[in-house]
């Protein structure tokens, strides 16, 4: 009787959990939606500057190693290893910045892309100062 009270229990929030997410989906349409999967898979690992890093949290993620920048509606990706701008919509000032901080940081960023394949958490990294 337990288990099968447990069972419906189960169900019920599984449904309600489904039916918010429909209604956010309906509500504020894919780009809410987009955000809030991004940020479920993506923990941010270090912030400066208004500027917010980020690094996919998924095991097989597409060589090479690299990061993601967010700054004021914008994006950058930074390859790692070479420390240089992959793409990037910033403004040359921010993009120095990120590059600046990831010279620095460049062992500790490595060393999270490699809990990321393994599909373990991550670790924050100082920020610029």
């Amino acid at each position: 009787m337990r288990v099968e009270m447990r069972r419906r229990e189960e169900q019920i929030i599984k449904k309600l959990l489904l039916f918010d997410f429909n209604l956010l989906f309906r509500k504020f349409g894919s780009d809410l939606f987009n955000v809030l999967l991004e940020r479920s898979y993506m923990p941010t690992i270090s912030m400066f500057y208004g500027i917010i890093i980020r690094m996919y949290f998924s095991p097989g993620e597409h060589n090479p190693p690299h990061f993601h920048a967010y700054y004021q509606g914008k994006k950058a990706v930074v390859d790692i290893n070479s420390c240089e701008i992959i793409s990037s919509d910033m403004s040359p000032r921010q993009n120095k910045i990120i590059v600046a901080w990831a010279e620095l940081r460049k062992d500790e960023l490595l060393a999270d892309w490699e809990l990321a394949m393994k599909g373990e958490s991550l670790f924050s990294i100082e920020p610029l100062k």
